[in-house]
C-alpha cells in the first residue's frame, strides 16, 4: 500500500530526503488559499522535494471568493514550479462556504486547472452541499482505522477514490508535527491517468522557429507548429477564417498574441511563454474537444 503526507505552513519542518528514504514517493504541499495567500514555505519545499526525487502535488485551500479569481491566483503561483506529472488539488472544506455554492465552485475551479487534478473534501461536507461526482478523482478525509464503503459521500463510489486521508495525528519521518500531528493518506494510483500528448515538449518563447515544415500532429521535432495547431483546435479557429493561426513554425508576434489570449482565457500566467503548465492546459483542452 502506498502512502503520502500533505503539509502546510503549520508543519514545523519538511526534510525531503528523510521522508523519501522512509519509503514515500509523493508529497502534497499547500500552495495557496483564497485569492491572495501564498504559503511562504511552498517554493522551497517543492524544490527540496524535487531534489529528493519525490513526485509533487500542490493544493489550494478554497475560500468564499469567486472561483475564477481563486483559480487564477493558484495557477499564477504554481506556474513558477510546475511539471507535467504534478498533481493539482482543490481543498474544499471551508465551513463558511455556503453549501449551495460548493459543487459549482469545485467544478468551475477544477475546469480551469490542467493536468492531473484531485478534489479533497469530507463526506458530510460534500453531502451537505449535494456535490456529486463530476469526473475529478476524490481524495477523501475520514478519520478511522478501517476503510468501509459507507465512508463515501452519497453518489460516490470506490472507483472515484484516488486517496484516503485516515488520520491527522500521524507521526511521519521527515515531517514536523502540526497541531495534533501529521496528515497521512493511503494512495491508489493504479487507475490509468490520461497521457499528456505534450509531455517533455520544450519551453517556447517568441522568436522560436522549427527547423523544418511538418504535417504531423503532434510532432516533437516541430514544437512551434504543434503549438500553433493545438491553439487553433483549443480556440476553435477554423482554417480559412481570419482568426486561424497559420502553422508556419515561426513563433512571431501573431503567435505570441494568440498564446497570450489563450493564457488569459485559461487563467494562466499571461507571459507569452509556453511552459509545462501551458502545454498541459492545451492537452486538457484537446482532451475535452475529443470527448465532448
Amino acid at each position: 500500500m502506498l502512502h503520502f503526507s500533505d503539509i502546510s505552513v503549520h508543519n514545523t519542518f519538511f526534510n525531503a530526503d528523510v521522508y523519501k528514504n522512509a519509503g514515500h514517493n509523493l508529497i502534497i504541499i499547500k500552495a495557496t488559499e483564497g485569492a491572495t495567500y501564498v504559503n511562504e514555505r511552498w517554493e522551497g519545499w517543492v524544490k527540496d522535494a524535487r531534489r529528493a526525487g519525490l513526485r509533487v502535488g500542490h493544493y489550494h485551500f478554497a475560500s468564499i471568493r469567486d472561483s475564477a479569481d481563486q483559480a487564477t491566483h493558484f495557477l499564477n503561483v504554481v506556474n513558477r514550479n510546475y511539471r507535467n506529472d504534478d498533481i493539482l488539488v482543490l481543498d474544499l472544506e471551508k465551513a463558511s462556504l455556503p453549501a449551495a455554492r460548493r459543487g459549482a465552485l469545485a467544478r468551475d475551479f477544477l475546469d480551469r486547472v490542467p493536468g492531473e487534478k484531485w478534489l479533497y473534501s469530507g463526506i458530510y461536507y460534500l453531502q451537505e452541499g449535494g456535490v456529486k461526482p463530476f469526473g475529478t478523482p476524490l481524495w477523501l478525509a475520514s478519520y478511522t482505522d478501517t476503510w468501509r464503503d459507507s465512508l463515501l459521500p452519497h453518489g460516490w463510489d470506490k472507483q472515484t477514490l484516488v486517496a484516503w486521508q485516515y488520520t491527522s495525528t500521524g507521526s511521519v519521518s521527515g515531517i514536523g508535527r502540526a497541531t495534533g500531528g501529521v496528515d497521512y493518506n493511503e494512495w491508489y494510483p493504479t487507475r490509468a491517468q490520461p497521457a499528456n500528448r505534450f509531455h517533455g515538449y520544450p519551453v517556447l518563447r517568441q522568436d522560436a522557429r522549427d527547423p523544418h515544415r511538418s504535417t504531423g500532429f503532434p510532432d516533437r521535432s516541430a514544437p512551434v507548429q504543434t503549438l500553433q495547431r493545438a491553439l487553433n483546435r483549443a480556440l476553435k479557429r477554423q482554417e480559412g477564417t481570419p482568426e486561424w493561426l497559420n502553422p508556419d513554425g515561426d513563433f512571431g508576434p501573431v503567435t505570441h498574441q494568440v498564446v497570450l489570449h489563450y493564457q488569459q482565457e485559461k487563467a494562466l500566467a499571461a507571459d507569452g511563454v509556453v511552459g509545462s503548465l501551458t502545454w498541459s492546459s492545451l492537452d486538457s483542452a484537446l482532451d475535452a474537444e475529443e470527448h465532448g
